[in-house]
């Protein structure tokens, strides 16, 4: 399992060194790239009126690359007048699950 949050960010990469900010960057970047490619599936966090913007791209490369794509969605508040983003909500195909007992339910149907 990876999680990009459990990972060293861009900052703590770039401090302390004389590396390129830049070359960091990529390199975060391919990282999570490159774990997205070996996935079986990803999960999405959909909490807060807007979703993380990195976490936005992450769910479109899985959805192209054709990963099996899951939110978690606790929060009430939406972004488009009651809905879901049409982007993200057709990504995930209807696999978002309101609470962790149907989250675990959704996965084991599906990846079992």
């Amino acid at each position: 399992m990876f999680l990009p949050q459990e990972q060293p960010t861009v900052d703590q990469l770039f401090r302390g060194t004389d590396r390129d900010l830049s070359d960091i960057m990529v390199e975060v970047f391919q990282r999570d790239i490159d774990e997205i490619d070996r996935c079986d599936a990803l999960l999405f966090l959909m909490d807060g009126r807007v979703p993380d913007e990195g976490a936005c791209f992450e769910l479109g490369y899985a959805y192209a690359k054709g990963k099996k794509c899951f939110a978690l969605k606790t929060d009430v508040r939406t972004s488009e007048d009651g809905a879901d983003n049409a982007m993200l909500a057709s990504s995930l195909n209807g696999n978002i699950a309101k609470d962790v007992r149907s989250l675990l339910e959704m996965l084991r149907a599906s990846l079992l």
